[in-house]
């Protein structure tokens, strides 16, 4: 198989770029179908984090569930390091 036909936009330009659509099989069964629901994905989890982590928790399995939602740390001590 040959690539030669690929094109990669590394400068930024703002020529036309092909754009390679998934197969309908495989799209059917992915978590994020098409452009649209990865953009709406997106803004929730710049909008609001804290629902949408709790949203995504919510579809995994834990020993202990949690209503605390996001929380982080990233303060690092100098002893962490070592």
């Amino acid at each position: 198989m040959s690539d030669s036909n690929v094109k990669f936009n590394l400068n930024g330009s703002t020529e036309e770029e092909d754009i390679f659509y998934p197969p309908g099989p495989l799209l059917a069964g992915a978590h994020v179908r098409g452009f649209k629901s990865y953009h709406d994905l997106y803004s929730q989890s710049i909008n609001n984090p804290d629902h949408f982590w709790k949203t995504v928790a919510s579809e995994m399995y834990f020993e202990r569930s949690s209503d605390l939602g996001l929380q982080y740390n990233f303060v690092r001590t100098a002893s962490s390091y070592l």
